[in-house]
C-alpha cells in the first residue's frame, strides 16, 4: 500500500444538508462535575411531581451563588439552593430540579426576572469555546411553568430545545400543612443522536433564578462555577451528564431518529436522485417501523433511509469533493458526499446563498481518520457564514474514519 495521503477540498452548500442522521459523538473532553443517569425501564411522568423511581437517582447539589451578571458573588446570601438529578429510559433523557424555596414568586413580566430554572445546554458534549448548533439556554419557570429559550444565538441557529426537548413541567413543593418549601422542573430530552448506551454524554448545566419581593432577580445559584464568559464558551463552566446503570435489559423504544428523518426525506425535492424507487422504499418500510415497536427494526429501517438518500445521490449535488492525490471512484465520492451532508448543520438565519458556502482542506490517514486539523480556505465574513464555517468543520471532525475511501488511494 502506498502511504501517501490523499489530500481533499471539500465544498459544502446547504442544499446537502437536507438530511441529518446519527452522529459519531467528539472525544469526551475533560469534563467538569458529572452527573450519572440512573436507568430506569419505566418511563417517568413529567409532571413536575416526584415519582418513585427518582428516589434511584444520585443528587447533586446546585450551591454556587453569583449575583445575576455572574460576574462576582450576590450583594447579599442567596437565600435558596437546589439539587439535580438525571434518569434516563432508554429513549429520553429525565431531569429534575428541586428548588428550596420557601417564597416562589412567578409575578414578574419578565421570565428571566421569576423564580425559575435555568438549562444550559451542549448536546453533544463539544465543550467548545464558541456557541454551536448544538448549544442553547432555555428557562422554565415556578409554577405556572412558563418556558423561554433565551439565547441571542439562536438567531443564526434554531434553539436545540427546538429539536430536542420533549416536555416540561413544574410544580410546587409543601409540607404537610401546605407551607410553601419550594418547587420541582422536571423535563424529558430526547436522547437524539446519541448511543443509547451506558457511558454516553450529554453537556448540561443548571442555575437557579431568585426574585425577590421587588420582582427583580437577585442572584442565581448554578451546579458549577458560572462567569459571563460561559454565555459564550462551553469549555469549563458546563458539566457532563452521563447515561449509567443499564444492565442489558430492556428499553423503551426510541423512534425519534426515524421519525425526524422520514420527516425529513418526505420533504425532500425530487428530482435529484439517479433512482428514487429506493428511497420510496426506504421511506414506507420506515413509516411501517415506527409501530411495530421492535427497535431492532426500527434501527435497520433508519439506516435504509440513509443508505437510500446516501448513496444514490446525483452527480449534480452541490456538495464537492475533489481529490489531488489517487482519483476518487463516483462511487467514493457519494458516499463521501452522503457522510458529510448527514452531518453538517448549516445555520437557519442565513439571508445570503453565499453565507452558506465553505471550503475546507483535509488530510486523512490510511484508517480514514483526519490527519491534523481541518484548514478553513473560504468562507463568509458574516456571522452566518461564521456559523455555517464552524458546522461544517464539526461535520468533517465527528464524520470521521471515512472508510468508505478505498486504502489503495493513500
Amino acid at each position: 500500500m502506498k502511504i501517501l495521503v490523499p489530500i481533499l477540498s471539500l465544498t459544502l452548500l446547504a442544499s446537502c444538508a437536507a438530511m441529518a442522521g446519527e452522529r459519531f459523538p467528539a472525544p469526551n473532553p475533560a469534563p467538569n462535575n458529572i452527573l450519572p443517569a440512573q436507568f430506569t425501564p419505566v418511563p417517568i411522568n413529567v409532571d413536575g411531581v416526584v415519582d418513585d423511581a427518582w428516589a434511584a437517582a444520585t443528587p447533586a447539589a446546585l450551591d454556587k451563588a453569583y449575583n445575576p451578571a455572574m460576574n462576582a458573588p450576590p450583594t447579599a446570601a442567596c437565600p435558596v439552593s437546589g439539587s439535580v438529578k438525571a434518569m434516563w429510559d432508554g429513549s429520553l433523557l429525565y431531569l429534575l430540579i428541586s428548588v428550596n424555596d420557601p417564597f416562589v414568586n412567578t409575578a414578574p413580566a419578565s421570565l428571566t426576572n421569576r423564580d425559575g430554572v435555568e438549562f444550559w445546554i451542549d448536546h453533544f458534549n463539544d465543550k467548545a469555546p464558541k456557541f454551536l448548533e448544538d448549544d442553547g439556554t432555555m428557562t422554565i419557570t415556578a409554577p405556572p411553568a412558563a418556558f423561554t429559550a433565551n439565547r441571542p444565538q439562536n438567531t443564526i441557529f434554531d434553539n436545540v430545545s427546538s429539536r430536542y426537548l420533549k416536555s416540561y413541567a413544574s410544580a410546587l413543593r409543601t409540607d404537610v400543612g401546605g407551607a410553601t418549601l419550594g418547587y420541582n422542573v422536571e423535563i424529558a430530552w430526547h436522547l437524539g443522536e446519541h448511543a443509547r448506551n451506558n457511558g454516553s454524554r450529554f453537556g448540561f448545566d443548571f442555575g437557579i433564578n431568585e426574585s425577590d419581593a421587588s420582582n427583580l432577580r437577585q442572584c442565581r445559584v448554578f451546579w458549577n462555577t458560572a462567569s459571563r464568559s460561559r454565555t459564550t464558551d462551553t469549555t469549563v463552566e458546563w458539566g457532563t451528564v452521563e447515561l449509567a446503570g443499564h444492565d442489558g435489559g430492556p428499553m423503551q423504544v426510541d423512534t425519534f431518529m426515524l421519525t425526524k428523518n422520514l420527516a425529513r426525506a418526505n420533504a425532500l425535492v425530487r428530482g435529484i436522485w439517479q433512482d428514487e424507487v429506493a428511497l420510496d422504499k426506504a421511506i414506507r418500510y420506515g413509516t411501517e417501523a415506527l409501530t411495530s415497536g421492535d427497535q431492532w427494526v426500527i434501527d435497520k429501517r433508519n439506516a435504509q433511509r440513509k443508505e437510500a438518500t446516501g448513496t444514490t445521490l446525483s452527480d449534480n449535488m452541490s456538495l464537492g469533493a475533489r481529490a489531488t492525490a489517487a482519483q476518487l471512484s463516483q462511487t467514493e465520492l457519494d458516499a463521501l458526499r452522503a457522510r458529510l451532508a448527514e452531518l453538517w448543520h448549516p445555520p437557519v438565519g442565513a439571508q445570503n446563498p453565499d453565507e452558506l458556502v465553505v471550503t475546507i482542506r483535509i488530510k486523512l490517514r490510511p484508517d480514514g481518520t483526519l490527519d491534523g486539523l481541518p484548514g478553513l480556505l473560504r468562507r463568509s465574513g458574516t456571522p452566518a457564514g461564521d456559523a455555517s464555517a464552524m458546522s461544517a468543520i464539526r461535520a468533517v471532525r465527528n464524520g470521521q474514519p471515512f472508510t468508505m475511501l478505498k486504502p489503495e488511494n493513500y
